[in-house]
């Protein structure tokens, strides 16, 4: 099993829906930032939460909050036959666990 752990802040609040299935998922997406002056530069990585998680945090996720995510990476669309052009394929990361890191206050209010 592959595992991805990243910390940024999250880019816009965070949506919930639910599948046909009648899963709730709750999309997000985190922004990265690695280096730093001039070599700076951002990566933005589309996150999902899933079930009773996704229906517990998805109104603390919101524009700005720096959070911690571990999860695992797949395929956005499920099949890479489907990409065509293979520097064109899509990810997204499948949240395992996620930490809130916003300030002591904002955590009190979480919880």
């Amino acid at each position: 099993m592959h595992k991805l752990h990243f910390s940024g802040r999250v880019t816009k609040d965070a949506e919930m829906r639910y599948t046909q299935a009648g899963k709730a998922v709750t999309g997000f997406t985190v922004a990265v930032d690695d280096g730093w002056g001039e070599n700076k530069s951002t990566i933005w990585i589309k996150c999902t939460l899933w079930e009773k998680r996704a229906e517990a945090l998805t109104q603390y996720l919101t524009k700005g909050l720096p959070v911690s995510v571990e999860g695992r990476l797949m395929h956005e669309d499920g099949n890479p036959k489907l990409w065509g052009d293979p520097l064109c394929a899509r990810f997204e990361v499948s949240v395992v666990d996620i930490k809130l890191m916003g300030s002591k206050k904002q955590e009190e209010d979480y919880f």
